[in-house]
């Protein structure tokens, strides 16, 4: 397969070039694999039927999914998967599937009674509140287990000591709650997606570094928008390309089989 770069991936599958589409299979459809993986462990047997759908989504009216990719980077382009994985594979039917929270859980509740969390005790919580299940956050933000379980502790007595009612399943059942808020609370302050970024290549300065921490203290838009480049870099690291023959049958689902080029034209790369 001829290497090319996820814009360039991106404009070959909007002029609808099997080229394009091959390389978002072999190279994308594991992350978003990846990405069911993590998030819905309990789909069993529909795992493949939700990742069938999640590439037939993406081809589908034009590909609509393509074209409403805004970012300018792999891993904003990981992230617009990302969504648009979950959304797919939370409609297939689960086995206790999420209902309405036994105890709802406010906004300005959540908010007020975390006030006090530093930037990285708020990730551990929101970490959490993003997968609940997974038990990895030590790894993503490469702390011991004790320190990230004290953590997350703190935040569940902080809630205790706030709400009438509690219980320690609170978080989890109120994810989806709590973010659709977070994602709302952007405000002009927030810094652009490229800082997080560079923050997490290492490449910002001791101030800009702490400007960010900063402004994490008091947002969990921003809280959560690295979260999820946190995750997407975690998952991608793990992720290895599919095989051709796995790649092609799932080509097969958009309907572009073309002919295989010859020997030599593989050697080189062309199609």
């Amino acid at each position: 397969m001829a290497v090319i770069t996820c814009a360039e991936m991106v404009a070959q599958c909007l002029e609808g070039q099997e080229a394009g589409w091959r390389h978002f299979i072999a190279a994308y459809l594991p992350f978003s694999a990846a990405v069911v993986d993590r998030r819905f462990p309990q789909l069993g047997e529909r795992r493949e039927a939700a990742l069938r759908e999640a590439l037939r989504r993406a081809a589908a009216h034009e590909a609509q999914f393509l074209r409403d990719y805004a970012g300018h980077s792999e891993r904003e382009f990981l992230l617009h998967l990302r969504e648009h994985t979950i959304r797919v594979a939370g409609e297939q039917p689960l086995p206790g599937a999420e209902g309405a929270p036994e105890i709802p859980l406010e906004w300005e509740v959540f908010e007020k009674a975390l006030a006090g969390l530093t930037a990285l005790e708020r990730q551990i919580v929101w970490l959490f509140v993003l997968s609940p299940n997974s038990g990895d956050t030590d790894k993503i933000l490469r702390l011991d287990p004790p320190s990230v379980a004290a953590d997350l502790a703190k935040a569940q007595e902080a809630l205790r000591t706030a709400c009438d009612r509690w219980s320690a399943e609170m978080l989890a059942e109120n994810r989806q709650r709590l973010t659709q808020e977070a994602r709302a609370h952007h405000t002009s302050d927030c810094p652009a997606p490229k800082a997080f970024l560079r923050l997490l290549d290492g490449q910002i300065s001791w101030r800009d570094r702490s400007d960010l921490e900063h402004h994490m203290a008091a947002c969990w838009h921003c809280v959560d928008l690295l979260c999820r480049f946190r995750e997407i870099m975690f998952l991608s690291r793990q992720t290895k390309p599919f095989p051709e023959t796995e790649t092609e049958a799932y080509l097969k689902l958009l309907d572009l089989q073309t002919a295989r080029p010859s020997g030599w034209k593989r050697l080189l790369g062309k199609r």
